[in-house]
């Protein structure tokens, strides 16, 4: 288990009922962080950089730009929470 997952599982416990997203910088961006907090019932938003070349190129690739937020061309900000999930959510 990494930094990020020990970490988020702490914030759960103690925290849980208050957030329902999750926000990090690229240096989380895993799918195994991703899956954690998935797995948490919560939705991530996580930075993925240009430095990040082949993750950077895989996702300008498969994403549609109306599917993404960009701040600028090096930045790319992807969050687990689409359509179908934000529909089926019972509203709070």
């Amino acid at each position: 288990m990494g930094h990020f997952q020990a970490a988020f599982a702490s914030v759960l416990e103690a925290y849980g009922t208050m957030f329902q997203m999750v926000t990090y910088d690229a240096g989380a961006l895993s799918e195994a962080n991703a899956s954690a907090v998935v797995a948490a019932g919560k939705d991530y938003l996580f930075a993925l950089k240009g430095e990040q070349r082949t993750m950077f190129k895989m996702a300008t690739e498969l994403l549609d730009r109306n599917d993404v937020s960009s701040g600028d061309d090096r930045r790319i900000m992807i969050s687990s929470m689409d359509r179908a999930t934000s529909r089926d959510r019972p509203s709070a």
